[in-house]
């Protein structure tokens, strides 16, 4: 089924108790090309300041760029293991049978949902495990750069 949509997103406010959705028309319309028949979930949460275009540039051109050179392995790779090193979500495996823990696993997390001051800390423990560690410098931000 090439080119049905299967995501609507939108934002508003809630106003007196009431939730007002911005650009309602295109909302409405993009919901009217929905299959009658699909079961659908709204999901209504807070919208967040996220990190800004300015910093992901930055954050894959010289924090995860510089190390990835350094070491020559990929962006992807070097980012996977920031999320593993800086952001760790532990994941234990149970027996079925008896509830003990029988593995654990590290794995990274999100970078995608922080929020300006989270994402700038983040990087500010990278640039100091890459100084001490690899002795490598991650310059600061441009100016016009600024978080």
């Amino acid at each position: 089924m090439a080119g049905v949509r299967e995501v609507v997103n939108a934002s508003g406010r809630v106003q007196k108790g009431k939730l007002f959705i911005r650009n309602r028309r295109l909302f409405d319309r993009q919901v009217a090309e929905l299959k009658e028949s699909w079961e659908l979930e709204i999901l209504v949460q807070r919208l967040r300041a996220t990190r800004s275009p300015m910093q992901n540039r930055w954050y894959w051109g010289q924090v995860v760029g510089l190390v990835s050179q350094y070491t020559g392995s990929t962006p992807d790779d070097i980012h996977g293991i920031y999320k593993a090193k800086f952001l760790p979500r532990i994941i234990s495996v149970p027996n079925i049978r008896t509830g003990e823990v029988v593995a654990e696993f590290t794995l990274g997390g999100s970078t995608r949902t922080m929020n300006t001051t989270e994402f700038s800390e983040y990087c500010e423990a990278i640039r100091d495990w890459a100084a001490d560690t690899l002795g490598v410098i991650i310059p600061d931000p441009e100016p016009l750069e600024a978080f």
